[in-house]
């Protein structure tokens, strides 16, 4: 939460804070675990994922339109249809995007991913600090 500033006149204190509707844990992505987004016809390189929506290397795309799109996980069988919707640009050359329909086993398919990843990441810190542990004591 971020604080504004005071109102000396009215002695009241403004709190100014941006509201998380992410329903879903979010992970950024590796370069050695692509994932591609397909919509429009145009293939999208996600940098984020969550099984809510994701962040993407692209072209801006309408807005608030649903658009048709396949996501494809690295070493999945069967890309995951969906709906989704373009939230606008992050930044430029990365637009935001909302998994709007989307089947309940895909959506835990993308879940489970990002879990196994959030893992994968815990157990590489636990790496990294045991072997700085051994040099400190060598």
């Amino acid at each position: 939460m971020k604080s504004k500033k005071a109102n000396k006149k009215a002695g009241e204190i403004v709190i100014e804070y941006e509201e998380d509707r992410r329903n879903y844990f979010r992970m950024d992505l590796p370069s050695d675990k692509p994932v591609v987004i397909k919509v429009e016809g145009r293939q999208l390189k996600a940098l984020d994922l969550s099984a809510g929506g994701a962040a993407a290397l692209g072209p801006p795309l309408p807005q608030e339109k649903p658009l048709k799109a396949i996501l494809v996980l690295p070493g999945a069988q069967e890309p995951i249809p969906m709906i989704l919707s373009s939230l606008g640009q992050l930044r430029e050359g990365v637009v935001r995007l909302r998994f709007d329909k989307i089947r309940e086993r895909d959506q835990e398919r993308i879940h489970q991913f990002v879990l196994d990843l959030q893992k994968e990441e815990m157990a590489r810190k636990r790496k990294a600090q045991a072997l700085a542990q051994q040099k400190k004591r060598i």
